[in-house]
């Protein structure tokens, strides 16, 4: 069996962080000042307190708990803290063993999507994590997975002791209650949950006892760990509290009446309002995270309050989280970057102050100081901002011809300006390319850059080669019928930059004699032109991949599962459905579309992250290789951003992953 416990066995056991204590001189503080320090000093953990141990020589003895938790156990209403957590708690290591108390400011928009950055992506928490640089899983809810052999086995190990923030039980039986009620209810799940399935079937878990489960799959299931560390679907859910809500386990007479009073359609969405999930959040519900919500998410202003229950510890036995409560109040987007700029934000998320915008990045870093503020930057999501495709199966026989000719692909790719756009649009913080990994990371090279070099001789050329000729006054390039080529650009007008770039796109073209009309959309507004065929270019982003959501994943450069692949959905259900549906591709083509198909239904089994790797390379090359989908722009990795209050220490500074910051242990400086 492979224990699934990387951040204990590789990243601490190269190097570890020497901390300083400013609350106290602790026994574990000075074993850690012995200690080397690691490639990521300000991001590591330990699995539980044998862990710690093996590498530090301490052994913590006892926990301690914030003044305000330990008045409330004065006062007899709340537990000692020896009782709430865990015997094996997480232990977090992070440069300072931190001070308790303040209130975290911040900002929400009111919508599902402000909901998912400020609340979800602040504080969610998943089975395992990630290491900083993405290549290994490690602990987090569970202290370790065993994988078997041929990888159709995982046993999960619980934490002994561990609560939900009402201080019950969190163990076997929650994830037993997950897969039986939820997972696998046909109900709330006809096709079941994505998240456990493999070759269409899902895993069964299996209760060995009160703090183990294993999990059976039908087949290899060799990345299942790397879903672990990215989704908070598989977590378990609090029996005691959804058991209510649910006709398998309530009294029929109990429910119906709850639903009438509570005034539901049925039992359905009643279950929907009280489970707490990645669009609803519900104060009522038991959680495990770090604070607790007290309000719809939605609220003009959003409390949250430390859970006296939370499972991680600093290296010290300090039970986390340092800070007492986060505040956030319900801002315009626009008006956020105004009170970052006034100091009012002590913490927010990039993504709603228009991440990857050079432009916000650089008013925010000028007003730094005034606002006694720093703005960090991480690495984040690959994005070709701009990628281009065409309607490779267009009802017109001539666009069809002309857009499945390589030669036209080529052309409009070095027909574009990337050089202007990058300083117009980005300001000069992205960088030329067709669709690849990112021009910061392993496995990017030049090959990402062919075909961006601005050379309109160069596009004439082709296109004259391709017999598309000339009008009179050499304004237009003609049809066979003598009619001009007119063609309409589909842009998604949200995305930052799109329409702005679409533009200059169509102005260059222009002088190749190609007029392109820019039709800017409401979000997903093109998906019924494009599912029912009804266009000529798409233009939007092509994902570049990355650990936590690999390009297998997404319907840009591979078929998806659903029928939908951004190059053509017609040759998408043709692969699919073994030639039953769909319009094949051309038959030099076929072999690679094939492949492409194989490697997705490969990737999952696949329990070797060298040979997955090796996948996704190969994605990469046969798109590259046929310039199915033009690219634009690669988005600067390092812009995305976070501002912070010059306040806040423990931050962590460049990591890949937003589930690495572990807000718990951020704390105000005395």
């Amino acid at each position: 069996m492979k224990r699934v416990v990387a951040m204990v066995t590789t990243l601490l056991a190269v190097g570890v962080l020497a901390v300083a204590s400013p609350a106290s001189e602790s026994g574990a503080s000075a074993a850690m000042e012995e200690a080397p320090t690691g490639l990521y000093p300000e991001h590591s953990q330990f699995a539980d307190l044998e862990a710690m141990a093996l590498v530090t020589g301490t052994i913590l003895t006892e926990f301690h708990e914030a003044p305000m938790l330990a008045e409330m156990v004065a006062a007899g209403t709340l537990p000692p803290v020896d009782e709430r957590v865990p015997s094996q708690p997480l232990v977090v290591v992070r440069t300072e063993i931190g001070s308790y108390g303040g209130t975290l400011r911040t900002a929400h928009e009111g919508t599902v999507t402000g909901l998912v950055l400020t609340v979800g992506k602040f504080m969610e928490e998943f089975a395992l994590s990630w290491n900083p640089e993405l290549t290994e899983t490690g602990p987090n809810i569970l202290r370790g997975v065993d994988v078997s052999a041929d990888a159709t086995e995982f046993t999960f190990h619980m934490r002994e002791g561990m609560k939900w923030s009402d201080g019950e039980p969190y163990n076997a039986d929650d994830y037993i209650f997950m897969y039986e009620a939820d997972a696998s209810n046909p109900e709330l799940r006809p096709s079941g949950l994505g998240q456990l399935k493999i070759g269409g079937e899902m895993g069964v878990p299996t209760k060995i006892d009160d703090y183990t489960v294993k999990w059976t799959f039908p087949s290899p299931f060799g990345y299942w760990p790397m879903i672990l560390a990215q989704t908070w679907q598989v977590v378990a859910l609090p029996e005691h509290y959804l058991s209510q809500f649910h006709p398998d386990y309530a009294a029929k007479a109990d429910l119906d009446s709850r639903i009438k009073e509570e005034g539901y359609e049925d039992w359905v969405t009643l279950w929907s309002s009280k489970k707490t999930w990645v669009i609803n959040e519900n104060p009522d519900m038991p959680s495990i995270r770090s604070w607790l919500v007290l309000t719809d998410g939605m609220a003009p202003v959003n409390r949250m309050v430390r859970n006296p229950y939370y499972w991680k510890i600093d290296l010290a036995g300090n039970q986390l989280p340092y800070i007492d409560e986060i505040e956030s109040v319900l801002v315009e987007r626009e008006a956020m970057k105004l009170k970052v700029i006034a100091g009012e934000i002590d913490y927010i998320t990039g993504e709603l102050l228009d991440l990857w915008s050079a432009e916000t990045y650089a008013l925010l870093k000028e007003y730094e100081e005034q606002g006694n503020f720093t703005v960090r930057t991480s690495r984040g999501a690959v994005i070709n901002i701009g990628s281009i495709n065409l309607n490779l199966t267009h009802a017109d026989p001539f666009y069809r011809e002309l857009f499945n000719q390589k030669d036209f692909r080529v052309a409009l790719s070095v027909g574009i300006d990337r050089e202007e756009i990058n300083e117009v649009v980005f300001r000069g913080s992205a960088i030329p390319a067709q669709v690849g990994p990112t021009y910061k990371d392993e496995g990017w090279s030049d090959t990402y850059m062919v075909y961006t070099e601005y050379d309109p001789d160069e596009a004439n050329r082709l296109l004259d080669g391709l017999g598309l000729q000339w009008n009179g006054d050499r304004s237009a390039r003609l049809r066979p019928d003598g009619q001009p080529i007119k063609l309409v650009a589909l842009v998604e007008s949200w995305r930052i930059g799109a329409v702005e770039m679409t533009e200059m796109y169509a102005q260059t073209w222009k002088d190749l004699g190609l007029d392109v009309t820019v039709k800017p959309m409401v979000p997903g507004g093109q998906n019924p032109e494009r599912d029912e065929g009804r266009y000529e270019i798409i233009v939007g982003k092509s994902y570049g991949g990355s650990a936590t959501a690999p390009i297998i994943d997404d319907d840009e450069l591979v078929p998806y599962a659903g029928g939908y692949w951004a190059v053509s959905n017609a040759w998408a259900a043709w692969v699919i459905s073994g030639g039953e549906e769909g319009e094949a591709p051309p038959a030099e083509l076929q072999a690679d579309v094939e492949r492409l198909w194989e490697i997705v239904n490969e990737f999952q089994p696949e329990p070797d992250a060298g040979v997955r790797e090796g996948m996704l390379q190969e994605v990469y090359d046969i798109n590259l290789n046929h310039l199915w989908t033009i690219g634009g722009m690669n988005q600067n990795p390092d812009l995305t951003f976070n501002p912070y209050n010059n306040n806040l220490r423990n931050v962590v500074g460049k990591t890949y992953a937003w589930q690495a910051h572990v807000p718990g242990a951020w704390f105000y400086a005395q």
